[in-house]
């Protein structure tokens, strides 16, 4: 955890790493030419994958009830996030959460 503190102290100025530049300096030990670093990162990466995964849908959703984003700032910022394959995945990932919200809602208030 070291190496992450000094890369995220040396890239952002800062002691207090975001999960943007984790996630970055994840992506690039992934590829290092170390295998053991390769493998440690690989467990790492999974338990950050998930973390950031949850805390991404939520915010995503936010975005889309937000009426200045809706779906606009999906659309920017995931190809920044996501390979391009991944993209199309995730938007329809949130898009179908945010139905079954809608749907679960509904069936809530129709019961009343």
């Amino acid at each position: 955890m070291e190496i992450f503190w000094d890369a995220t102290h040396i890239i952002s100025g800062s002691d207090y790493p975001t999960s943007n530049l984790v996630k970055v300096l994840l992506d690039e030990k992934s590829l290092d030419s170390d295998g053991f670093i390769r493998d440690l990162v690989e467990k790492i990466k999974i338990k950050f994958d998930k973390y950031y995964g949850e805390t991404n849908l939520l915010m995503s959703i936010a975005a889309i009830l937000d009426p200045r984003c809706k779906m606009k700032t999906l659309e920017f910022y995931f190809p920044q996030l996501y390979s391009s394959e991944k993209v199309k995945r995730e938007i329809s990932f949130v898009g179908k959460v945010l139905h079954e919200l809608s749907s679960e809602y509904t069936q809530l208030y129709n019961d009343e």
